[in-house]
């Protein structure tokens, strides 16, 4: 310290103050600055890595759960879409069988409906068949009465029964199934006896011996008829022709018509 120093600085009340301090205590004031110094540089340093790390910790624990809950949510995932497949199957699945039954129901229905009309529309079938030998009688009757029985009251009260009986059955429609004349048709006729005759062509009907009749267009009976054939195929196969038949034809007709006769009896 120089000359200047030494004396001091200017005071008050005219004292000087002694401003010299001993060169230890500076060195020493200066070591425990520096001291402090470094301890507070090092904390600082400590508390900034101890940060990083404890982020970093924190980080790696977060994307580590982050992690399971993405494999976890995943397999929900799956999960819930398997099993929205699955009930979509069974939904077109379910809906498949309901238009199966629908349609089966419809079919059902209708076919109820279509029986239940036939049902109404021929309820009277069996009845109209049991008066069938009745109108059978009364045209046997008017076929043995002949000719020269026009004039007989009894004739002709039997025309007007039997006109009338057919009208009635015509109301409820019934109708008579055209047989002479028609080439024979297994549907409608039924064949009772050949017939070998060159009159008319070879399977047509020459001989009616009962009627045939159609309920609402269903047949109720066939008609009983007599079919033609060539007379040279009958006379190879043995049968009879013209004359013989004819005989043959009138008694089978009397036959059938005791026969029905005896039907009708039977039913009154």
């Amino acid at each position: 310290m120089d000359e200047r120093e030494k004396k001091g600085a200017q005071v008050e009340g005219g004292e000087e103050i002694d401003n010299e301090i001993p060169k230890e205590d500076i060195d020493e004031a200066l070591k425990e600055a520096e001291d402090i110094s470094g301890d507070r540089s090092m904390k600082a340093e400590g508390d900034s890595g101890e940060g990083y790390e404890g982020r970093d910790d924190k980080r790696g624990v977060d994307e580590g759960m982050e992690g399971e809950g993405g494999e976890d949510g995943s397999s929900e995932v799956g999960v819930v879409r398997e099993e929205l497949e699955n009930a979509k199957r069974e939904a077109s699945e379910k809906h498949d069988q309901y238009l199966r039954v629908l349609a089966e129901f419809e079919n059902f229905k209708k076919r109820v409906q279509k029986e239940s009309a036939e049902s109404r529309r021929y309820a009277n079938e069996e009845l109209l068949k049991a008066m069938l030998p009745v109108i059978d009688n009364l045209e046997r009757a008017l076929e043995h009465g002949g000719n020269d029985a026009k004039d007989d009251p009894m004739v002709e009260g039997i025309k007007m029964v039997q006109k009338q009986f057919l009208e009635t059955l015509t109301k409820f429609g019934v109708s008579q199934v055209e047989a002479l004349g028609e080439p024979f048709d297994p549907n409608f006729h039924e064949a009772m006896m050949q017939i070998a005759t060159n009159d008319s062509p070879p399977n047509t009907v020459v001989t009616e011996i009962a009627k045939g009749y159609l309920f609402n267009d269903r047949l109720i009976r066939p008609a009983m008829v007599g079919v033609s054939v060539a007379a040279g195929n009958a006379d190879a196969q043995g049968l009879s022709s013209d004359e013989d038949d004819k005989a043959e034809g009138e008694d089978t007709g009397k036959e059938g018509a005791d026969d029905m006769k005896e039907d009708g009896e039977g039913l009154d």
